[in-house]
């Protein structure tokens, strides 16, 4: 049986041997593994909770919708949807920016022509992929639908971006049928219905608790328009 004693004099003349910068790599590697470790198991356990900001984000973007006809309602409405899920710090060159969000809201609702009717808005997630992106930062690769009923030239807050809601079936509206309407000739009346699933990547910041979308880059992948009678409005 070797002696304690020895045991820690042979350790010391190795250490004595050893580079003391390897000694300080390996310490650091070590520290490495621990952190990145740690970093991985505490994220994992936000994928929840990201996702359940994401699904929150959408219904509540969409059922803003049809709450008011009023512009300045909305104006305040969508507002304060922006600064409670949003930040202005965000890492990716594409996609909507909360800057880029107020810049489209104020220059539709400004316009002359601006009108806001939509009678209702859905939408639900069909499937999102969490990742992460970085420090404190996540990407969501997410599948979505939007159901949206109202009048053609009506502005839309749909979670990427402001529009019209001519914007998400242009086919439709251009296809040189007896319902395809110039866009300066548009009616007021006509009530349409599009449902729609988007695609696209979802770029999340933690700050202050929370994880916020820092810029959300989607696309339509498949539309469908259809004008609802006198009798569906």
């Amino acid at each position: 049986m070797v002696c304690p004693a020895v045991a820690i004099f042979f350790m010391k003349k190795f250490l004595k041997k050893t580079n003391r910068g390897i000694i300080l790599s390996a310490i650091c590697l070590v520290i490495l593994v621990i952190y990145v470790s740690v970093d991985y198991i505490t994220f994992s356990t936000q994928k929840d909770t990201i996702r359940q900001t994401t699904e929150n984000y959408i219904n509540d973007v969409l059922k803003t919708n049809s709450e008011s006809v009023d512009l300045n309602k909305h104006r305040e409405l969508i507002t304060d949807i922006l600064n409670n899920y949003w930040t202005d710090k965000h890492y990716s060159s594409s996609g909507s920016t909360i800057s880029g969000m107020k810049a489209t809201l104020d220059s539709t609702l400004d316009a002359d022509n601006s009108l806001f009717d939509i009678k209702d808005a859905s939408g639900s997630v069909q499937s999102v992929k969490i990742s992460k992106a970085g420090p404190k930062i996540a990407s969501a690769n997410i599948k979505y639908t939007v159901d949206i009923v109202g009048k053609e030239t009506s502005t839309v807050f749909t979670p990427g971006t402001i529009c019209t809601l001519s914007d998400y079936n242009n086919d439709y509206y251009d296809d040189g049928s007896e319902d395809s309407q110039d866009s300066n000739n548009a009616s007021t009346n006509d009530y349409y219905k599009v449902n729609c699933t988007c695609e696209g990547t979802i770029y999340y910041t933690y700050e202050s608790g929370k994880w916020k979308i820092s810029t959300w880059d989607s696309y339509v992948t498949d539309s469908n328009c259809t004008k609802l009678d006198d009798k569906e409005d």
